[in-house]
């Protein structure tokens, strides 16, 4: 709306003024301005042909309107959207002003019957900024040895001045793959980001070169890896492909292999048949996140944020049959209103490399398909349901080894119904190193044991604060126990619920992490008689405090106040009184001397 006003206000202050404004093009879409328009009333159209004077120049135009009605209007009164492609226009009028020069120099002055100052023709396309060309043109001989050097030398250079592993995007950045991530060469150092799978790193303030690691399990694949950089306020995506570092795992003779499944289709391998059921991903809220393109690059919306021009769909947007939807807040006043209106930056949100596809999450990635759609990738928290029939005879071994397994009690520290969960470091010894099974209320673990004593961390998942629970640990047939028992911490505070309950980030009482209730009642039970005694202590001072306040309370108050009096004279007498008995003193003494 602000963009509209502005756009007519320069408009007219243009054509007031006899400044240059850009000529309306047949098919130009423009606003329409009418002498008794109301307020936020905006006439759209689409110029279909274009009248001629008797001098030649155009001074009307014929408009279409959303009604498939024309009219026909000045084109003063026409303001251009600035929707349209000037430069391929700006090119032909480039190319017709060069043809133009030769043809006036070869015409001859025309006499005029009058000496009269040239009328100032008005430049319409002033504003029209053509190309600056400049053709430089050097001649000279060179023999055929030294120009066959001279080539061989012209293509040499650039393989002699970035290495073939570099992928160069200008003179001052480039990129480059080495065996456990990729180095990155800024000299601008103006902000990117760098993502590679699922793993993103923001450089807010880069140094000239930049080093990235990639964790191991983007390492293990090829890697696809997107630099997203800030350039003349836009943003700029280098797509780039590193090859998948060499890991060696040492196992024990097993065959390993890689199967491609689709779901409901049997893959037959010896005597094993594999079957993909289905395939189950995990609700992720990002799916549901709108997005914005304007046509070369597409960014994560704000579904919070809403744009005051709404159209159904493209057709709609074509034919002008859209909608204008103001969010604003007006207050009363008594001589012009007083309104508050939000105002998105689009632009300033297209220069955020954040936004710009590719995005990567934790749960889920963001990126352009080859026709221009938008597809998410799921790495993690994806579960298959995989069946295995065994078709064939075959005999199975064995073998049990039987050692002994100890893990001393431990104690439980962390958090209940939070994310990071509650750990306990165990100690486990055995008579050798061996892998040992952990069983704790269903839950099952494998940690080292060793002679010496191997240290492991168990996680768990609680949703109470007071835990007890008996677990049992075996290097084979022989279980032992021990124990394993704490008091969690809850680290969700009133605030926090308050604002996720304020964000949306829950939409129900029962979604809400609510404190162990029964722990707390436990705790203030096994002090109820500290408790009793304290709440009767209280009531006993209230009570006294009543009673000396409403019965003797303004006597109370007038003595002590004549007591702070008195023993304020006091303190401040006592020095003349010392001087008065000083000097009574000394008088005595003289008066018998004297007699």
């Amino acid at each position: 709306m602000q963009y509209l006003t502005s756009l007519r206000e320069k408009h007219k202050l243009q054509v007031g003024h006899s400044k240059s404004t850009s000529l309306p093009q047949e098919g130009d879409c423009v606003l329409i301005t009418d002498p008794m328009q109301p307020r936020h009333c905006w006439r759209m159209g689409r110029i279909t042909e274009l009248v001629a004077g008797a001098d030649g120049e155009i001074r009307e135009a014929v408009v279409i309107l959303p009604s498939r009605r024309q009219i026909r209007r000045p084109v003063n009164l026409l303001v251009p959207l600035e929707l349209e492609d000037r430069t391929e226009k700006t090119k032909d009028l480039l190319q017709e002003t060069q043809e133009e020069e030769p043809q006036k120099a070869q015409e001859e002055p025309a006499r005029t019957r009058y000496d009269l100052r040239p009328r100032k023709r008005i430049g319409y396309n002033k504003e029209r900024r053509a190309p600056f060309l400049l053709r430089i043109s050097i001649s000279y001989r060179i023999s055929p040895p030294l120009t066959l050097f001279a080539s061989i030398l012209f293509l040499c250079l650039p393989s002699l001045a970035h290495p073939t592993n570099w992928v160069v995007t200008n003179s001052l950045r480039n990129i480059q793959c080495f065996a456990g991530g990729v180095e990155i060469r800024s000299e601008d150092h103006t902000p990117y980001e760098i993502c590679a799978d699922n793993f993103c790193q923001y450089f807010e303030l880069p140094q000239a070169l930049e080093t990235v690691h990639f964790p191991p399990q983007v390492l293990v694949h090829e890697q696809n890896v997107h630099w997203k950089m800030k350039r003349n306020n836009s943003i700029q995506i280098v797509e780039l492909t590193c090859p998948p570092a060499s890991f060696f795992l040492r196992n024990s003779g097993a065959f390993t292999g890689l199967l491609h499944m689709q779901p409901n289709v049997p893959i037959m391998w010896k005597f094993f048949t594999f079957t993909l059921s289905s395939i189950t991903l995990p609700p992720i809220p990002l799916l549901n996140r709108p997005f914005i393109s304007d046509g070369n690059t597409t960014a994560l919306w704000d579904y919070r944020f809403r744009l005051p021009l709404r159209c159904a769909n493209r057709t709609a947007a074509k034919k002008l049959q859209c909608q204008f939807e103001e969010n604003c807040t007006c207050f009363p006043a008594e001589s012009q209103a007083n309104c508050k209106c939000s105002n998105v930056s689009l632009s300033s949100w297209f220069n955020n490399i954040n936004h710009v596809l590719p995005a990567v999450f934790s749960s889920v990635s963001f990126k352009l398909g080859q026709e221009g759609e938008v597809q998410a990738s799921i790495a993690n928290m994806v579960t298959a349901e995989i069946i295995m029939t065994v078709q064939g005879n075959f005999t199975t071994d064995v073998i049990v080894e039987d050692a002994v397994c100890k893990i001393e009690n431990a104690d439980l520290q962390g958090c209940y119904k939070c994310a990071k969960g509650a750990m306990a470091e165990v100690t486990c010894t055995s008579t050798r190193d061996v892998q040992a099974e952990v069983i704790c209320d269903g839950a099952t673990f494998t940690v080292g044991c060793s002679k010496d004593g191997t240290k492991s961390v168990l996680r768990f998942s609680f949703n109470s604060a007071r835990i007890y629970m008996k677990c049992s640990v075996s290097c084979g047939s022989i279980p032992t126990e021990f124990q394993l028992g704490g008091i969690l911490k809850f680290t969700q505070t009133g605030q926090s619920i308050l604002t996720q309950w304020v964000e949306g980030g829950t939409s129900s009482i029962s979604e809400t992490e609510w404190p162990d209730f029964s722990h707390i009642i436990d705790v203030v039970a096994q002090w109820y008689k500290t408790a009793l005694l304290v709440t009767a202590i209280l009531l006993i001072l209230l009570a006294l405090t009543y009673v000396i306040f409403s019965a003797c309370g303004i006597r109370c108050f007038l003595w002590i106040f004549k007591q702070l009096l008195r023993l304020l004279r006091t303190v401040l007498l006592a020095p003349f009184r010392c001087i008065s008995a000083l000097c009574v003193h000394v008088a005595k003494e003289s008066h018998n001397k004297t007699h």
